[in-house]
C-alpha cells in the first residue's frame, strides 16, 4: 500500500516580517531623509531666508559638500530601484533567501514614502532643490 507524504509545513512570507528587518530596510531612505531636511535647515540658515530663485546658495564649501552629498545619495536610492525586481526575481527561485523579498518590498516602499514627504519641505526649497 503506498502512503500519501505529509505536506510540508512552510511558514507563508508575511510571518517572516522582522521588526529588525523592516527598520534595516528602511533605514537608507531615512538617512536620505535626514540628509534632504538637513540640506534644507542648512539652506535657511545659510542664506537668513528660503532661496528666492535657483542661484541662492550660501557660498561655503560646506554647503556645496552637503549639496554634493545629498544628490548623490539621491541618485543612488533612485537607482537602486532598477535593481529591486532583478534581485526579486532572482530570489524567488531561491528558497533559501525567498524571506528577504519582503524587505526588499519594504526597501522599495521606504523610498516611495520618502519621496513624498520630502514634498512636504516649503515650497521654494523643493523648486530650489530640483531647478
Amino acid at each position: 500500500m503506498i502512503e500519501a507524504a505529509a505536506p510540508l509545513k512552510t511558514k507563508p512570507a508575511l510571518s517572516r516580517i522582522t521588526q529588525t528587518g523592516v527598520l534595516l530596510a528602511s533605514a537608507p531612505a531615512a538617512l536620505w531623509l535626514l540628509l534632504y531636511f538637513s540640506l534644507a535647515a542648512h539652506l535657511r540658515l545659510g542664506l537668513g531666508r528660503w532661496p528666492d530663485s535657483i542661484g541662492d546658495n550660501p557660498e561655503t564649501p560646506l554647503f556645496a559638500l552637503h549639496t554634493e552629498l545629498v544628490w548623490s545619495y539621491f541618485g543612488y536610492m533612485l537607482l537602486s530601484l532598477f535593481a529591486v525586481p532583478l534581485i526579486i526575481a532572482v530570489l524567488v527561485f531561491l528558497p533559501r533567501c525567498r524571506r528577504f523579498v519582503v524587505h526588499l518590498v519594504a526597501y522599495s516602499i521606504s523610498i516611495g514614502l520618502a519621496w513624498a514627504l520630502m514634498h512636504l519641505a516649503p515650497g521654494s526649497f523643493v523648486y530650489w532643490f530640483f531647478d
